[in-house]
């Protein structure tokens, strides 16, 4: 998820178990999120192969409000975006971010990623409909972060 959500203890343990089904069967690389000097689990992210043969994939990363601008997402989406390319050999990486975070779009912008389009009212939340914004990330122009 590119798009900030409230953290629960229970919603965090079922995304971990997901995320661990799916890498068990090859098809995700799935890692939290935490500070350098150690701690609790401040966020996740994940990347997940939707299409082999076509070498796509899709990134999806959450980070606890605490954490953010920190450039915490921006390094951990740049690290796993370089291990996708060089490591997995994946052409291209999606994902989607609601219209009502626009810190995650520059951070996805500063990598590299393209802006494709628009899901109308994908999302209901605290009495209203929102829009994803879908961007895409070609290897070639990719741009890592220090």
């Amino acid at each position: 998820m590119s798009s900030h959500t409230k953290l629960t203890l229970s919603g965090e343990k079922e995304w971990v178990r997901r995320s661990l089904r799916a890498a068990r069967m090859g098809s995700k690389l799935a890692l939290i999120i935490e500070l350098r000097t150690g701690g609790p689990l401040i966020g996740g992210i994940g990347l997940e192969i939707q299409d082999a043969d076509n070498k796509r994939a899709h990134i999806g990363y959450w980070l606890a409000k605490p954490y953010w601008h920190q450039g915490l997402a921006s390094e951990a989406a740049s690290a796993v975006c370089r291990a996708g390319f060089r490591e997995a050999g994946l052409h291209r990486i999606d994902t989607g971010v609601f219209a009502f975070n626009p810190r995650s779009m520059i951070l996805l912008k500063r990598l590299g990623f393209k802006t494709e389009g628009t899901r109308r009212e994908v999302l209901y939340r605290r009495g209203r409909w929102h829009d994803e914004v879908i961007f895409s990330l070609l290897a070639r122009d990719f741009h890592p972060r220090p």
